[in-house]
């Protein structure tokens, strides 16, 4: 017990590190560079996180399985980091040809596609399968050191996007310098092909079940964009990533409980966690409700009652994300019925496009709409795992 509660401490200490520090960003660059320039900024951004979900194939979630289950063998890791960093590679480098010889608005094209590089050749799936959790959160630390150090020394009125995009590349880069480094010692040997398509036939499962929302996750913010206008995107990403302080926390903690049960079968430990996210999320649910707009506004500089509404609404879908992180894949993989757990991801995600689909064939899509469809999306993804979880006698 006391090294999982020290690897969901470490894991949790790089997750906050990785969502707080917009916290800081975000007020320093909305006031220099202005909402619109923010807007066009957190587009380009959300454009490079959807292209690394549609090049992840799956291995985001099957690596850390796979690492976690073969930490003792050695040959095994070693072959595994070799062909998580093969893929990765092939895909980017396809991807980044692509951009260039197809895509005609060169503006920011080379950063946008360094920063996809960059954040799609993290090491930090292997990093958490093989529970290096305070390591990762060392590395996160120094990467959001240097974040904040250069937002606050930067000049940003001028040519705000394309320094907020260098940054940002930086900054990832740091990142998979310290954790690759880490790994290198681990690699014994080349590239094994056959085993490179072996992982690729083991994640693909997880890549399709969770596609549709890892596209709504990670490009929520780019789709919104092509129908609203660069200052709506800007308000509804800010809500967005406050509501990801949450998610990543409660993802954090997930992917520990993943790790830990790969090996083990304890739903109490899930039935104990639930619990205590739900105690915590209710502590706060009074100063999210009553105060979020004048901390907001206070933060920001800026009437920001639409952004408080916003927010309360994306907290309460928390207490939804909680049963569908919990209960889905650290209750369901351990039993061999992974495939439940991705029908339910895949109800979250359909819900999300279909309702915004509904919309648009009826009205306007605004902002406030593509809140409502992260809320019925969670919603019923949670209502899925937890009919699996009774179903195979989990809970």
């Amino acid at each position: 017990m006391s090294k999982l509660v020290s690897n969901i401490s470490g894991n949790l200490s790089a997750t906050l590190l990785t969502v707080i520090s917009p916290m800081v960003v975000i007020p320093i660059l909305t006031k220099s560079m202005g909402m619109e320039s923010y807007g066009v900024y957190v587009t380009l951004i959300s454009a490079g996180a959807l292209l690394s979900v549609l090049t992840d194939f799956g291995l985001s979630m099957s690596v850390p399985k796979e690492t976690a289950v073969n930490q003792q063998c050695k040959e095994t890791i070693s072959k595994l980091i070799s062909s998580f960093v093969c893929i990765k590679l092939f895909l980017s480098l396809i991807v980044i040809l692509l951009l260039q010889a197809f895509l005609y608005e060169k503006a920011y094209l080379h950063l946008a596609s360094l920063y996809f590089f960059m954040i799609n050749m993290s090491p930090l799936p292997i990093l958490q399968g093989l529970e290096k959790y305070v390591f990762a959160a060392k590395a996160q630390l120094a990467s959001k050191v240097l974040l904040i150090s250069m937002v606050i020394s930067v000049d940003f009125t001028e040519a705000g996007i394309g320094k907020a995009l260098f940054i940002q590349c930086l900054v990832l880069m740091l990142f998979n310098l310290l954790g690759y480094m880490k790994l290198i010692p681990a690699i014994k040997g080349g590239i094994d092909i056959p085993y490179t398509f072996e992982l690729i036939k083991k994640s693909i499962g997880y890549y399709f079940a969770r596609l549709l929302v890892n596209i709504y996750q990670q490009g929520s913010t780019y789709i919104s964009s092509l129908v609203l206008t660069s200052e709506s995107v800007a308000v509804y990403s800010i809500a967005q990533q406050i509501y990801k302080i949450g998610v990543s926390i409660i993802g954090a903690v997930s992917k520990v409980l993943f790790t830990k049960l790969a090996n083990t079968r304890d739903a109490e430990i899930l039935k104990k966690t639930t619990l205590f996210t739900f105690i915590i999320l209710s502590v706060f649910l009074p100063v999210v409700f009553y105060f979020g707009h004048q901390i907001f506004s206070l933060v920001l500089g800026m009437d920001a009652k639409r952004l408080a509404d916003y927010c309360s609404l994306l907290y309460i879908s928390l207490y939804f994300v909680t049963i569908s992180s919990y209960w889905g894949y650290p209750a369901l993989v351990p039993i061999h019925k992974e495939n439940y757990a991705h029908i339910g991801i895949f109800i979250s995600a359909l819900s999300y496009f279909a309702f915004l689909l509904f919309v648009y064939t009826l009205s306007t899509l605004t902002a406030i709409y593509f809140v409502y469809a992260i809320v019925i999306s969670d919603a019923l993804g949670a209502l899925a795992r937890m009919f699996f979880a009774k179903k195979f006698k989990v809970i």
